[in-house]
């Protein structure tokens, strides 16, 4: 199902990168889904119904896309109640520019922009 994992995230992780996933999750199947919210996993559960099943109350966010698929999914967990941290410094967007606008409008939205270095609890 989907596109297979780059196995050079094996070695960018120092251990095989399934060892670190709890769970596969799936989005862009039949559509254009931005968000990580319309992910689902291989029984076709939505992550909204998995973070509320864990007791999920904060995430954070990191990815290719931060004026695109990474807003998306930080706007849809702050709309769902959640506190949203984006991880500015392992996420990219399509120039400094966007990047910038990105994480202000974020930032106005609600979300906490910190880097992972000191993302704790």
């Amino acid at each position: 199902m989907g596109a297979a994992l780059d196995p050079e995230l094996d070695v960018g992780a120092g251990t095989p990168f399934d060892d670190l996933v709890d769970r596969h999750l799936y989005k862009g199947q039949f559509g254009d889904d931005y968000s990580g919210f319309s992910a689902v996993d291989q029984d076709g559960t939505d992550l909204p119904t998995l973070l509320k099943r864990s007791g999920v109350d904060q995430i954070d966010v990191c990815g290719f896309a931060e004026d695109g698929c990474v807003a998306a999914t930080v706007r849809d967990g702050l709309a769902g109640g959640y506190r949203v941290r984006l991880l500015a410094d392992l996420s990219g967007a399509s120039s400094p520019s966007n990047k910038d606008r990105a994480e202000s409008e974020l930032a106005v939205a609600g979300a906490e922009i910190r880097l992972a270095n000191v993302a704790g609890p």
